[in-house]
């Protein structure tokens, strides 16, 4: 996995672990617990530049179930990559001084960090088990021969994602096997995404839906392989569709379901971005463009593009959703100029695309999150009085549930076995 990849999962299961006790947690997911908090506690403090009050980051940090301790660990993390500066006083933490880089730098360093650190092998195989479950559910026996794990082992991990909730499995209404799914991705029903599996049994298809996730939004015109034509045509691959000076384009992205009405919404919008830069990369007349991630990034700071003669019908479709407005230059009345509705639905749709194009697909959506950056706000410590500020909840902390083959690997570590595989 790419270390960009890593670092994205640490964020997408940190959650779930750190609502988890017991000895399997805190035994064998040491380091994705501090790496993944790490993330998101980036995703925290990006941009404030100074934080002088450790104790509202820490408050912060609680409202996204980041315990204290695991916090001051975290930013140590980070502060080895030097992505910050932490000034102590008498052993306690004074001040924070951030230099958090973009996303892409920014996960693949934590990535590499969390690699650097000799994560157990149970975490590696949660990590490439949670990542092959992105691209598709699949049959528990398929997945344990991939990644060739034993039946034990695998139990084991399906405990603590089943705990955290980012694992899951159900009975084929087909077949009855048991099939493996992420509810951080998938809810709905996968059985066509699986057809895909059964129909080309001697192919890698997973390998080949990784590579659309490597280039979100390829052009369909530029796809010869038929297994990823055959899901296209099956539907098992979103194809938003552009018309402009080129003629009719469509554009292939990985499935990303199991999100919330909003964020499907989202996600649409997000795609549709994309094909509109990813079109004027590829079939543009007059001027292609040779950056789109630097497109979509001046989008979202000076919210338009343009001026040029293709955007009438190059972004259409995005006025068409409401993302934004065409209108004529001024100057130059043979040119046309998007201007990015700049609403909270919008910038994240944005961001959405900007993350499709840096970390493969969108990062999971943290509902605390502004609330939680809210406590950093300048002049929050005056109102900040009292601890339950934080709204960190015990109560929803949840001893791992484990099978019979979790207590014979714990008990084995117990007794003075190895706590490797």
């Amino acid at each position: 996995m790419e270390a960009k990849i890593i670092a994205a999962r640490l964020q997408d299961i940190n959650e779930g672990l750190l609502r988890q006790l017991g000895g399997i947690t805190e035994t064998y997911f040491r380091k994705t617990k501090r790496l993944g908090a790490a993330v998101r506690i980036c995703n925290l403090i990006k941009g404030r530049d100074v934080i002088d009050q450790y104790d509202l980051l820490c408050a912060a940090a609680g409202e996204l179930g980041i315990g204290a301790d695991t916090a001051e660990r975290a930013l140590s993390e980070l502060e080895e990559i030097g992505y910050v500066t932490v000034t102590r006083q008498g052993g306690d933490i004074s001040k924070i001084e951030e230099r958090i880089p973009l996303l892409d730098s920014r996960y693949t360093q934590i990535g590499e960090k969390w690699q650097a650190n000799n994560p157990s092998e149970l975490e590696q195989l949660t990590l490439e088990i949670v990542d092959d479950l992105l691209v598709s559910p699949r049959r528990e026996r398929d997945l344990i021969s991939d990644h060739n794990v034993d039946d034990k082992t695998f139990r084991l991990i399906s405990d603590v994602g089943r705990t955290g909730a980012f694992l899951g499995s159900y009975k084929s209404p087909t077949d009855g096997s048991e099939i493996a799914f992420s509810p951080l991705y998938h809810d709905e029903n996968p059985e066509q995404l699986l057809r895909l599996f059964e129909q080309f049994p001697n192919e890698d298809v997973s390998a080949k839906l990784r590579s659309i996730r490597g280039y979100q939004g390829s052009p369909i015109d530029l796809i010869k392989d038929p297994v990823i034509l055959h899901a296209i045509k099956a539907g098992c691959i979103p194809t938003p569709s552009v018309h402009s000076t080129g003629g009719l384009r469509h554009f292939a992205f990985t499935p990303l379901e199991g999100v919330g009405r909003l964020e499907k919404g989202l996600l649409e919008k997000a795609r549709a971005i994309i094909a509109c830069v990813r079109y004027g990369q590829h079939f543009a007349s007059i001027t292609k463009l040779f950056d789109p991630l630097a497109i979509l990034r001046a989008l979202r700071s000076r919210k338009r593009i343009g001026s040029h003669s293709e955007i009438l019908q190059q972004y259409a479709l995005l006025h068409k959703m409401g993302v934004g407005v065409i209108s004529r230059d001024r100057f130059k009345t043979s040119r046309f100029v998007f201007t990015l509705l700049d609403t909270p639905e919008n910038l994240r749709a944005v961001d959405m695309a900007i993350q499709y194009l840096t970390i493969a697909e969108p990062a999971k959506t943290e509902k605390k999150l502004d609330s939680a950056k809210q406590l950093l706000l300048p002049g929050i410590a005056g109102s900040y009085g009292s601890p339950a500020k934080t709204r960190y909840d015990a109560v929803n902390l949840q001893v791992t549930g484990v099978s019979e083959a979790s207590i014979s690997k714990l008990n084995h570590l117990l007794i003075g076995g190895s706590s490797g595989f």
